[in-house]
Order: C-alpha cells, then structure tokens, then sequence
C-alpha cells in the first residue's frame, strides 16, 4: 500500500552498509568525508522555496579549515566533476548540506547540485580539486525520511531515523531497515464485512496497527490474528460531535449537528518492527463496507492524529490556545471569520502530515500518497467544515483527480499536481457549495486562469466529513505546471501591490504598473502602447467583465491577483465567485437587480460606482480609457455566450445540485 516502500530488500542493505564500511576504512583519517545522505525526504529538511529535495551532508573532522571550491560532487563515477563546488570555507568539525535538487544553485544560502539522487540507488562520489576520490558511498533505496550515514564513533555506515542535517549523526540508528507490512486485501469498498490478514516478511518481527488515523508505535495494538472489517456507521462518532472548532457567531449559524450517527469507514495504519532494526514505513488501508455515501462522487480518505486537528494546543482545526489567549486580552470584542484562533494561523509550523487515498466512484482505489495538510481560507477557516490545503511531501502527485482538465498553456491533458485544495466553498457553505465553482465554469473558454472543479466526498480517520470541492490552487507550482515555467521566476501579486509569491522586492514591477496607469493619459496611443507592454490588458478587461457579468460583490476591492515571469506580462488570475450570481446573503442579490442567472449585464449602474471607487486601482485608469458599460460586457464574453447564456447556467446549476446537494444514494 505505502507508495514510498523501498523497492530494496534485507540484502541489499547489508550490502550497502557492508561497501559503507569499506570505503571508510580506505579513507585517512584527515580528509573531507561524505558524512550522510537522504535519498526520499518526503517530511524532513526544506530548501529556501519549500521544496524538500534529497540532500547530502559533507563533515570537515579534521583541525584545519578546507576550501572547497574546485571540490566535486557526483552520482555518476565516468563524470566525478559532474558538480563543482564554490567558494566555501569549511571550518574544522563543521558540516555542509549540500540540495541534490537538480536547480544547481552556487549562491546564497543554500547549495543546490545540477543533479537528483535516485531513489532506488546508486554511487556518491567526492572528489578533490586534483581529480583523487576523497569517499565514496554506494546508496541502495533508501525509505522515505531515513538518513544512510556515517556513525560518529565507529564511522560505519549505518541508518538513522530521524536525520540529522548540518550536525552530527546522535539519532537511532540501526544496520538494517524493515519493509512495510503487506495485506491480503486492496483497499476500496466490499459488500460484506471479511477478515483482513497482515503479514511482515523479517523472520522475529511484529505487526503493530492503529485504527484512528494515529501513528504506529510499540504501544499500539499488537497484530495477533486477523482484523474484522465491517460496517462501522454503529459506532460512536468521535470527531463529528468534537466541539470548539469554531466562534458562535454570524459565519457559523447555517450549520446544524449530525442527525444520527455518521457514515464510517475502517482505516488502518500498521508497521513492522523488531528489535536491533528501525520500524518500517507505514502500510495503510481505507476500506468501506456496504453502501458508499454516494455512487457519483469520487472518495478522498485521509488519515491523521487526531491531536494534529483537535490538540488545544497544536491542534490546526480548532479555536485552541491562539483564541483563548486573545479573548483573555480582547474580552468583549465582537467575534468575526477574521477572529485568531489556531486554525486562522499559517506557515509551515501549522502543518501536519496525513496519508490521503483517492477512490473513483464505486469505491474503486485509484491514487495514494503521503501529504501535508493546512487550512486554508480566509473568514471561511471560522466555518464548522474547513478548506484543506493538500500539500506532497515530495515531488508531485499524479493523478488526474479532474477528469478533462487540460494545461492551459498546450492543450494537453493535466494529471500532475504539488497541491491542491479540498474547499468547503467558502462563503457559499451554507447555501449551494458550487458557485464558486459554476462561476469558473461559466468562463471556461475565456483567456483567464480559472481553476479545475470536483465535488469529493471525504472521510476523516474513516468519519464522513462532508462533501468538498476539489480545486486547483493558484499558486506559482500551478501556473508552472499549465504554462511550462520554472516557479521560481513567477510572481504573484494581488491588486493593490501586495506581494504573495516571489522574491523580496519582486513586487516594485507591478506597483511601477499601477504608478504609471494612475498617472498615463491613457488616451495617448503611445501610453496606452506602454501599458500594453508592461500588462496583458485584454486579458485584465475580460476579467473585469466577466466579474461584472456574474456580480460578484467580493470585487474589485478583493479576489484580484495577478502573475508573471520574465515570458507573461501580469495576467490575472481568477478568484472566488461565492459572493457572485445573486447570493442575496451575501450581499449581490441587490446588485443582480433580480434578474436571471446568466442573462448577463445585470448589474451595470451599481458596478459602475464600485470601479470608480479607491479600491480598484488598475480598474479605473482602465475603465476610462476602455469605457467599460453594458455593452462592452457582453462584446467581452462573446468568446462563449452559449456558455454563460440562462439556459446553459440552469444546466450546470442542476448538474450541480445533483452532486452537492443529494449526496446520499
């Protein structure tokens, strides 16, 4: 089950440790020395962009300081130069760490080689500026999060857990690594409940499992026979009735408690362990007995330690410390989405890692991977039901979780993901939980960078969570992913200057932007010409229109975000369209002035008031030079007014309600 299993066996890792040991012993004992490498750093170590790329670790043991520029780094024996080092003084008993990313950075904080480790093994060489091996390791596939290094007394090669990058090498360690248990079952859905057997290929060693998401450990349920898997909907519900994941205020008051008890699932994590040797990677199963939820809807599993979610303290889906001690220090300020509590925090400090399984519909088990999880949102993370960001550990996850989701920039098909987010729909929870959805959907043929749409059921450590969206995440990975672009040169910004993603400073292009559309006579063709130079100025306008067109009352003043690298000039990114298409609730029921969904225009005399207004700074300059009016919207649209007319909105508001509204087969 574990995707990250090491394709290894015992003997291959003997061999490895045994070749270690006698490369070591052929080393002097005042040399520069490959100290420990990580060939599958799913959770561990983050370069400077948030990447976890493989690493290895050289240690300077001797007294003196080694420059090492001119020193060579390389997996390919015929090439020992294949990667050169720069200038780098490495003082004595110090340690280097050195990205095997393939990004061959020479500069900054962080190295990174112009080479990627293979995750199934191979040779590691250091080489002195003169051309003579300095050490040499061979690498047999490593387990995701082990480190293969240099013990600190013996200096044989051995395995750690956890590594120790940038320091010397005190963790557990062990000679050997212990495959992942294997089940005589795939998991998915069955009709009738069954025995599931475990079994682990190390003679003397024991299967230890869990059955709430949580961790395997030497304290967990010893695996002496067959676990039954059956329906588990009589159960007690354990997260649907945990309380104080959200304020009692005017956010939260369309949610209403489980009538009766939840559908569930059994989830099982289990490991192998054995004394001498360090506990293999999880082998993890999501299995549904009996009727699914729905037969429409794909199944999105994850599995995670309750605490990480609900813990006072760490927990990431609760109020916890951060609201208790604000309202200590704010004790009679009215409560809104934007109050701090533990799930409005960010960063990586307030992530956690989960293992997420993905079934088509009918139960059938079709993508797996190890993931970090966030919330994500803004006023919505106060809702009962969250937005998780979905996050790889490592690399990319792929799977075409939207059937038909083409890139934008070729055409072709898109099955490759760094990310993606689980969407509770966010200011439209309560109500349809698509609009947002359908109003991407409408726009679909336009040139604007919307976002892919799948309504999921998920399941939380095997309880029924609810339906969410499945949606892209307009982030720099996702734009290099469509276009073919290299995320480190993409910039975000959203509308008023603010820099998102990108380097320090890399903002001062698109504020030059708004400086010069402020100030330009934009009636002059030669500044109109320069605008169109410095911004894709179509592509903004059919943005704007295409806002106007659907009313959304969370625009221009929020939800404007725009991207570049050195090939694209600023086009925008499409944002939330909850607040869009009559959500009286919401606020642009009034601006809709009643009329049909999708007959287009609606909204003219109250958007005309709100472009003009000091929140919308690129939209002004624009507006008088364009003389954006009720007729200009739809000119704009023309590229797909089948699609946004009121026959075609009715169509996918229907497809819609039949897969959020009537989940229950």
């Amino acid at each position: 089950m574990c995707p990250e299993r090491s394709s290894g066996h015992h003997g291959a890792h003997v061999l490895a440790a045994f070749l270690g040991m006698f490369f070591a012993l052929g080393l002097t004992a005042q040399t520069l020395v490959l100290n420990e490498v990580v060939s599958s750093n799913s959770s561990g170590l983050e370069d400077e962009d948030g990447d976890r790329p493989d690493w290895v670790e050289i240690h300077n043991p001797t007294s003196e300081s080694i420059e090492l520029k001119g020193y060579g780094l390389s997996d390919k024996p015929e090439a020992v130069f294949r990667w050169k080092f720069p200038s780098v003084l490495l003082g004595p008993g110090r340690f280097l760490v050195v990205f095997a990313s393939g990004k061959d950075r020479l500069s900054g904080r962080m190295l990174h080689t112009n080479f990627r480790l293979g995750a199934d093994g191979e040779a590691l060489l250091l080489t002195h500026r003169d051309g003579s091996i300095l050490d040499r390791i061979e690498l047999s596939a490593l387990q995701a999060n082990r480190s293969y290094g240099r013990h600190p007394q013996s200096g044989r090669w051995v395995f750690f857990d956890p590594p120790t990058p940038g320091a010397s090498n005190t963790s557990r360690f062990a000679e050997s690594l212990l495959d992942p248990p294997s089940a005589s079952h795939r998991t998915g859905r069955y009709d009738r409940p069954f025995d599931l057997q475990l079994f682990a290929a190390e003679p003397g060693s024991v299967i230890r499992y869990t059955l709430d998401g949580s961790d395997p450990s030497e304290d967990s349920l010893d695996y002496r026979g067959a676990i039954g898997v059956r329906d588990r909907t009589g159960d007690p519900d354990v997260l649907a009735r945990i309380s104080g994941t959200s304020t009692n205020n005017q956010h939260t008051d369309g949610w209403k408690p489980p009538r009766g008890l939840v559908r569930k699932a059994t989830v099982i994590r289990a490991r192998v362990f054995r004394e001498g040797a360090l506990p293999s990677p999880d082998w993890y199963g999501t299995f549904v007995v009996g009727a699914l939820p729905s037969t429409r809807l794909p199944i999105a599993s994850l599995q995670i330690p309750a605490a990480d979610l609900y813990d006072f303290d760490r927990g990431i889906y609760v109020l916890g410390r951060v609201f208790s001690d604000w309202r200590r220090s704010h004790p009679v300020e009215p409560l809104t989405g934007h109050t701090p509590a533990n799930y409005t925090q960010r960063g990586l400090a307030w992530q956690r890692a989960a293992l997420l399984e993905w079934f088509e519909p009918g139960g059938r088990p079709a993508f797996e991977a190890r993931v970090e999880i966030d919330i994500q949102g803004q006023s919505s993370r106060s809702f009962r039901q969250k937005s998780l960001g979905v996050k790889a550990r490592s690399g990319t996850m792929d799977y075409a979780f939207v059937p038909g989701l083409v890139r934008r920039g070729s055409g072709h098909p898109l099955a490759s993901f760094r990310s993606f987010r689980l969407r509770n729909s966010g200011n439209d929870w309560a109500y349809s939980m698509f609009r947002d959805a359908l109003c991407h959907r409408m726009m679909e043929g336009l040139p604007i960078d919307g976002q892919g749409y799948r309504p999921a059921v998920v399941f939380l450590n095997g309880e029924y969570w609810g339906i969410h969206n499945w949606r892209e995440q307009h982030d720099a990975d996702s734009l290099a992913l469509h276009y073919g672009l290299d995320p480190r040169r993409i910039v975000i910004c959203h509308g008023a200057g603010g820099l998102e993603e990108g380097p320090a400073g890399a903002e001062s292009a698109y504020r030059a932007l708004l400086d010069f559309a402020r100030t330009a006579d934009l009636s002059r063709e030669d500044r109109l010409q320069r605008l169109r130079g410095m911004m894709d100025v179509e592509n903004f306008l059919l943005y704007q229109a295409g806002s106007i067109y659907l009313g959304n009352a969370d625009w221009p003043h929020n939800n404007v975000r725009v991207w570049r690298d050195s090939a694209v000039s600023w086009p925008v990114v499409a944002e939330a369209g909850e607040k869009a298409l009559g959500n009286e609730r919401l606020g642009s029921g009034r601006q809709s002035g009643g009329m049909d969904v999708g007959d287009g225009c609606c909204s003219i005399a109250i958007w005309r008031s709100r472009i003009r207004g000091a929140e919308a700074p690129l939209t002004r300059p624009l507006r008088r030079r364009f003389h954006l009016r009720e007729g200009l919207v739809w000119d704009l649209t023309r590229a797909g007014p089948r699609r946004c007319s009121g026959a075609c909105s009715r169509t996918r508001i229907s497809s819609g309600c039949s897969s959020t509204l009537r989940p229950i087969s």
